[in-house]
């Protein structure tokens, strides 16, 4: 009786895990979509933010440019590592 018990005790504990786990997975993946949003958002500020500055100092226009490239690198084309 005890190991019949024990059975459903773990079986309990498997489901409240797996409940956990799609939620988790759940969220994680909306903070994705939400930095998503924001880096395009980032990028068509940057877009602006070129257009703006074209007379400016071509090195910060260049550090800007790379930070806005290794951003892109980062969250963009990691879409599909994350489903």
């Amino acid at each position: 009786m005890e190991d019949c018990n024990d059975a459903i005790k773990i079986r309990q504990e498997l489901i409240r895990l797996n409940s956990r786990k799609a939620s988790l997975h759940e969220e994680s993946l909306e903070l994705f979509n939400e930095a998503r949003a924001a880096l395009l958002r980032l990028v068509a500020l940057h877009s602006q933010y070129e257009l703006a500055c074209k007379s400016s100092d071509p090195l910060i226009n260049n550090e800007y440019k790379q930070f806005i490239e290794s951003m892109m690198g980062k969250y963009l084309l990691k879409k599909d590592n994350v489903s």
